[in-house]
Order: C-alpha cells, then sequence, then structure tokens
C-alpha cells in the first residue's frame, strides 16, 4: 500500500508532464473523437464537438423549393431544424429510398443543421494524423465537406464548413 508521500509525488509528476509545452510532432498526433452513422451503406463521421445530440427522426415537415439536398424540416422542441441529405451532396445512390432513421444535429454558434443517418454506429477515437485527403474522384464541392478519410474509407465531414456553407442553412431571415 503506498503512503500519501508517494501518492504526492505521482501526482506532481503528473501534473508537472501535463503543464509542459506539446511539441509540433504531438500536435500532429492529437486525437478526435467522433460520431460514425451509414449513409447508403457508406461511413461518415463528425466531430463531437459540434455534435449536439443525435435523435429519431420523426415526422420530417416537406420545405417546398428546398434544394434536393434538403429532405424537409424537424421541429426539435420548437426549434426548427433543416434536415439534411448526404446522399445528394455525396452523389450516393438512393438504393434504400424511404425515411432517415436518425437526425444528427450539429451546432457551431448559432449555425445549426441536422444530418440525416440510416444508422448509428457508434463513437471513436481517430489520430489526425492518419487521415488523408479526399480521393480526386470527388468534386470540389464535394471536398468541402470533407476533413479527411481514414484508410478503412471511413469519411470525416468538416462540421465547420458545412455550417459555413450558405447553400445548406435554411434562414427563415432571408
Amino acid at each position: 500500500m503506498m503512503d500519501e508521500n508517494t501518492d504526492l509525488a505521482i501526482l506532481k509528476a503528473r501534473a508537472k508532464q501535463l503543464a509542459q509545452e506539446r511539441t509540433h510532432e504531438e500536435e500532429d498526433g492529437e486525437s478526435i473523437e467522433v460520431t460514425v452513422f451509414s449513409v447508403a451503406k457508406k461511413l461518415y463521421a463528425v466531430e463531437l464537438r459540434y455534435i449536439e445530440e443525435v435523435l429519431p427522426v420523426g415526422n420530417i415537415t416537406p420545405l417546398p423549393g428546398a434544394p434536393n439536398y434538403i429532405l424537409g424540416i424537424l421541429n426539435i422542441r420548437g426549434r426548427i431544424v433543416a434536415l439534411n441529405d448526404l446522399k445528394p451532396i455525396f452523389g450516393l445512390s438512393d438504393e434504400a429510398g424511404g425515411q432517415p432513421n436518425h437526425g444528427v444535429v450539429v451546432v457551431d454558434g448559432e449555425m445549426e443543421l441536422a444530418l440525416a443517418a440510416d444508422e448509428l454506429v457508434g463513437v471513436t477515437t481517430l489520430k489526425q494524423l492518419h487521415l488523408i485527403p479526399p480521393p480526386p474522384t470527388m468534386t470540389p464541392d464535394q471536398k468541402l465537406f470533407i476533413r479527411g478519410v481514414t484508410q478503412n474509407h471511413l469519411i470525416v465531414l468538416d462540421a465547420a464548413a458545412m455550417l459555413a456553407s450558405k447553400a445548406l442553412i435554411v434562414n427563415q431571415k432571408e
């Protein structure tokens, strides 16, 4: 059994190690936590810091005149949020058709939108160093919304870029 002095020495050593400045190599190896979900049998991920909530999709209210990638709007406890479909954005086929099962609500400041998801896979941690650029087969518009791709073909979306895109936001003031 450890005594109080040993415990204190261990805690001081840990505090000293945590207080040291990080080197550039360590920063490159930083990890990000992501929520993984599927759309048209492809895996996508969004960084957890942008996710406000994940909820089952109930009634989707159609939005006349909206682009094809906006499935409609959701009423989330009195807030109106656009439900965006990644299939038209990334040129995926709609084999299964039907309504998505989940909405992944992403937020950055006052901007928010929901991403339609067929299935939730879970939460995982990725090393930023292991993210590679999107494949050259993707269009420049598609690449704008991708932060990177893993060797396992998990597409990590750039939530900040999606939320900054005027095309993906339905704003009642405009």
